[in-house]
């Protein structure tokens, strides 16, 4: 388990704002879904009611660029689940 400061999403947060660099999460599953973290501002267009999101993907389009990606989560029987930081 990282403390906080030593987690490597934070360091890699700490380098794109001192860059003033703009930043997103996006959580992906393993069934190809993925979705902009709650708080994220997406004005509406990945809402998380929907029955499928495909919100990476997307984002790719519009010029974001996957800077850091966590490991997957689960087990070979659950789901597993990968937080991708996107930057622009």
């Amino acid at each position: 388990m990282y403390n906080r400061a030593e987690h490597p999403l934070a360091a890699a947060a700490a380098v794109a704002y001192a860059a003033g660099m703009a930043q997103r999460f996006v959580v992906v599953s393993d069934n190809g879904e993925s979705w902009v973290l709650s708080g994220d501002p997406d004005d509406g267009t990945f809402i998380s009611s929907k029955d499928e999101q495909h919100a990476l993907p997307q984002l790719l389009k519009d010029g974001w660029s996957s800077k850091l990606v966590t490991p997957g989560s689960g087990t070979k029987d659950d789901s597993s689940y990968w937080l991708v930081l996107l930057e622009k």
